[in-house]
């Protein structure tokens, strides 16, 4: 096991179809961003929404991106915890990935909820946030969101829990799909 998350391992572990459209909720530096993009490179019509309220991140992870991945990534500078605040239209989305930023969200049931919004019927949403402080690197204790919290925070929104991935040492993996 990893003592980190590794984002390509976990997204090449899913099952995922090179023509889906993916959101990256939180995208943050791009890592996950990264990873979805390699698995819908064989085919131009998949697409990443990566979604994040700090535009500076964005802004660094488009001018990270080689110049032909410019067509599949999409940035959204937005906040997912307002209403719609993705920006994607209902039921559009063929998968959703939210990683290490629920522990960050004043409202993490919110980023949830806009995840279901945006997914198609019977889509699949990642999770993947901190298991605990790693040393300080990682969120504070009182930060940390468990399994639990989230499964019933994602129930309570309608989705059905699938299982539990890898996601390293220090993280925890759930895989919801879209009731």
């Amino acid at each position: 096991m990893n003592t980190f998350s590794d984002p390509k391992k976990i997204i090449e572990s899913l099952p995922i179809d090179a023509h889906y459209h993916v959101a990256d909720f939180g995208a943050g530096s791009g890592a996950y961003t990264k990873a979805l993009v390699e698995s819908l490179s064989s085919n131009r019509s998949g697409r990443v929404y990566a979604i994040d309220v700090q535009k500076e991140l964005l802004e660094s992870l488009h001018g990270d991106l080689p110049e032909q991945k410019h067509e599949v990534v999409h940035t959204v500078w937005s906040d997912l915890e307002s209403d719609k605040g993705s920006q994607l239209r209902d039921d559009s989305i063929d998968m959703v990935c939210i990683a290490n930023m629920l522990f960050q969200t004043d409202d993490p049931a919110a980023v949830i909820h806009e995840a279901y919004r945006v997914l198609k019927p019977e889509a699949l949403c990642l999770v993947v946030d901190w298991s605990d402080s790693f040393g300080n690197i990682g969120p504070k204790e009182s930060e940390i969101m468990n399994t639990d919290q989230v499964k019933e925070m994602a129930q309570k929104k309608g989705f059905e829990f699938v299982k539990n991935i890898d996601a390293g040492e220090h993280h925890f993996g759930l895989i919801f799909k879209k009731a």
